[in-house]
């Protein structure tokens, strides 16, 4: 391990000035406001469902109930980085981001059966694009409140702004059903969207992957 600028930089990247309780709870604070905040819109998801019979409504919704689960555990995360156990903290942020990509793939899913077996149902557009606009603002305010310089707060970003495309999403959703009265484009948006979010979930655990010249150094330190 070696020491740079008064910090530490072990085999997986820099950490903080010194191992410690403290640094990690000052860490993790825009986290735990990251968290609360998600928490509360993913209640108002769940009874605008309820309420909508909207599939990606319902997808927000998950989104929200997932992301809060996750970003609890890159909380988690994060304390093994400032603790100086960077691998271990890389590999937690690594199944998070694992996680959201298979529940997208259910959404994928769902999206595609109710297309197929043409079940759409009428849908209270109003409602959707009233909790769409809250929803996609808080999101992605939480995105930028994420810290960025760990690899587990990267990770809570993308959730966050997973679920502020999510939310972008539906607004044009609440609008086109609200105007037109096209259902089908419910599913349809839910499809889309997973697989954008599929597409970013991709980009993150190539991040996670450790870089050749950090593997050759590690090697040259045990031999």
């Amino acid at each position: 391990m070696n020491v740079l600028s008064g910090g530490y930089v072990t085999e997986e990247g820099p950490t903080l000035d010194e191992p410690g309780g403290s640094h990690t709870t000052d860490a993790a604070h825009p986290l735990y406001i990251v968290l609360g905040f998600d928490l509360i819109i993913t209640l108002v998801e769940f009874l605008g469902a309820i309420n909508s019979s909207s599939l990606v409504l319902w997808e927000n919704f998950g989104t929200g109930l997932l992301d809060g689960t996750l970003i609890a555990l890159n909380i988690w995360g994060l304390g093994h980085e400032t603790r100086q156990k960077a691998l271990c903290g890389r590999r937690i942020a690594y199944w998070s981001d694992l996680v959201l990509a298979g529940v997208f793939a259910l959404a994928i899913l769902a999206g595609v059966t109710r297309l197929v077996v043409n079940t759409n149902g009428v849908v209270n557009g109003a409602l959707v694009f009233g909790i769409a606009i809250a929803a996609t603002v808080m999101n992605a305010i939480c995105a930028r409140l994420c810290p960025t310089h760990f690899v587990n707060g990267r990770s809570a970003k993308l959730k966050m702004q997973a679920g502020s495309y999510v939310g972008a999403a539906t607004v044009f959703t609440g609008l086109t059903i609200h105007y037109y009265h096209v259902y089908w484009i419910d599913p349809v948006v839910t499809v889309i969207v997973g697989s954008l979010i599929l597409l970013a979930v991709r980009r993150r655990l190539t991040e996670h992957k450790p870089r050749t010249a950090t593997i050759l150094s590690f090697k040259s330190r045990a031999a």
